[in-house]
């Protein structure tokens, strides 16, 4: 499921032109040099069970942080992340995504050495099986 979402993210023209190939997971805007870049982590992945044993259809909620260097272009950054991801239904590198959906946003800022950087934080719910079903 990650590396559906990253293709996702990388394959989308607006997400692309203000990000280039900076979407990472796990890693923290400290370690970035460059911006606006986008983080994700994956926050749950609970396991769903029927009588049968394991649900075939699985849910996540992954975190998606736009990071830049004002407010503005943080801001920019998740308009552009949630219209490439909100609604999303289809496959993507050997993965069914079976819906895509935004569930709430927040803002974060920080500093890195002597420059102040600027966050919005959503999370998103993913409901996934692998292609092959």
């Amino acid at each position: 499921m990650q590396e559906a979402l990253t293709a996702l993210l990388l394959g989308d023209s607006g997400v692309a032109a203000l990000c280039n190939n900076r979407v990472h997971w796990r890693l923290q805007p400290a370690l970035q040099k460059d911006f606006p870049c986008l983080s994700l982590s994956l926050i749950s992945e609970p396991r769903g069970y029927t009588l049968d044993g394991e649900a075939w259809i699985r849910e996540a909620r992954v975190q998606v942080d736009a990071w830049a260097t004002n407010y503005g272009g943080a801001v920019i950054v998740a308009r552009a992340v949630t219209a490439a991801l909100s609604g999303y239904r289809g496959e993507v590198s050997g993965i069914e995504i079976h819906g895509l959906f935004a569930d709430g946003s927040r803002d974060m800022d920080g500093e890195i050495a002597d420059r102040r950087v600027f966050g919005v934080s959503s999370d998103y719910l993913v409901k996934w099986s692998d292609a092959e079903g």
